[in-house]
């Protein structure tokens, strides 16, 4: 079980004194930010509210006590990741098993790019719904089909998942559950791989012409 303290102000010694020193000539300064302070699985936690109003901080308190209490406490890290931070971590997740990157890294790049997400600063412990659906219009306004875009939220859900892994991440932001509906998938189309090697193959006076058709379907 939780348990808590009230919310808290750091006492610090202004600057040219010693903790000590400043005590003693009831110098010490208190910080704006109120802290709080609670156990989670009999540990103590400590960390900021970053907030100055004390309601606020109370109110952040009681959250964290029963978070604690049902086995769900962030990480102290978790409030503080943001997408581009855990975007990284997937990039070397796939360099360290030896993962095809160049696509990875494209649907990433929109992730990244989108003022829904911040522009990759968004927390990923603070997203919603909305910012889901904020994404697939853009992307969408954008001429993107809703298979590319179903793309880019599956390695968003992966971030996320791989976030909860490594205690960064929480909460229970769905993101499968905004998949937008996909077009039937065209028979017999080349991969962009696949369609450079015909390409290649093909004699100098054709490749205009398949190239045209390639482009067009």
């Amino acid at each position: 079980m939780a348990t808590t303290t009230k919310p808290f102000r750091v006492k610090y010694a202004p600057p040219g004194m010693t903790w000590a020193e400043a005590k003693v000539a009831d110098a010490l300064r208190q910080s704006e930010t109120w802290m709080i302070r609670y156990r989670v699985h009999g540990r103590p936690r400590r960390e900021s509210t970053e907030t100055t109003n004390d309601e606020e901080a109370k109110r952040i308190l009681r959250e964290r006590q029963s978070a604690a209490d049902n086995g769900t406490a962030p990480a102290p890290k978790a409030r503080r990741v943001t997408l581009e931070e855990m975007a990284a971590n997937l990039e070397r997740d796939y360099e360290t098993n030896a993962q095809r990157l160049d696509t990875l890294k494209a649907r990433l790049g929109h992730l990244k790019a989108s003022p829904a997400f911040g522009y990759g600063g968004a927390l990923l412990a603070q997203l919603t719904p909305e910012n889901i659906e904020t994404y697939k219009a853009e992307r969408l306004a954008g001429k993107a089909s809703g298979a590319t875009i179903n793309r880019e939220l599956y390695v968003l859900a992966h971030m996320i998942a791989r976030g909860r892994e490594l205690g960064h991440v929480t909460g229970a932001l769905h993101v499968r559950m905004h998949r937008m509906g996909e077009s039937p998938a065209r028979q017999g189309f080349f991969e962009p791989a696949q369609f450079q090697a015909v390409m290649a193959a093909l004699p100098k006076h054709l490749r205009p012409v398949v190239a045209f058709g390639y482009e067009t379907g």
